[in-house]
């Protein structure tokens, strides 16, 4: 009885993980779809952009580039230096849009080690100035979390909110078969850990 039961089980199982392996191309995209929000406004007053990948910014400057009177707000941590050229990536993102054009007065860097600080920083700068627009650039694969935490900070506010990725029209390697690159499979686990657990603090107030 024993024997049976336990092959039992084993069967299911089996017959189980045959079926998530022989449909995995058509359940496994969701998983990074749904961590995806792509929302454009116009028009656009300000850009917000963090500098940890040059993608996000390389994205940020052409889209300010498009938009002769949005300002372009650079973020991230000054703490962190580069040892060939001994100089933070905010500091080479805000060297290089000046040699591209960038106004002194379009653009602002400023440090900031977290998402709800981007967020404090671009409302602030916002409110200021009295704009009506600010267009988030960050990863595809951070972007809900991203829109949760910006959409909680400028919740107060009439600013209307938008949100772009370098990355999401790559669709196939971007969505359909993330698992198969090794850094995509650990950005999209990572997020799905940190969406629920951003949800779980600014709830509480506390994120």
């Amino acid at each position: 009885m024993k024997w049976r039961r336990f092959f039992m089980v084993f069967s299911v199982l089996l017959a189980l993980y045959a079926g998530l392996t022989l449909t995995h191309r058509s359940w496994l995209p969701f998983f990074a779809k749904f961590l995806s929000v792509e929302e454009r406004v116009s028009p656009v007053d300000l850009v917000v952009s963090a500098t940890a990948t040059y993608s996000r910014f390389r994205y940020a400057l052409d889209l300010i580039q498009q938009n002769p009177n949005a300002k372009l707000l650079l973020l991230g941590d000054t703490r962190v230096k580069l040892t060939l050229v001994n100089r933070t990536k905010l500091e080479l993102a805000e060297a290089e849009a000046l040699e591209e054009g960038i106004a002194p007065e379009r653009l602002r860097a400023s440090h900031s080690t977290s998402t709800r600080h981007d967020a404090q920083l671009a409302r602030q700068w916002a409110l200021e100035n009295g704009w009506a627009s600010a267009v988030v650039i960050s990863d595809a694969y951070n972007m809900r979390r991203v829109r949760m935490v910006f959409e909680s900070v400028f919740a107060d506010t009439e600013i209307i909110l938008g949100y772009q990725s370098p990355d999401s029209a790559d669709t196939r390697a971007v969505f359909d078969s993330w698992w198969r690159n090794p850094t995509r499979f650990s950005y999209v686990v990572s997020e799905w850990i940190k969406f629920p657990i951003n949800s779980v603090l600014l709830a509480k107030g506390s994120e």
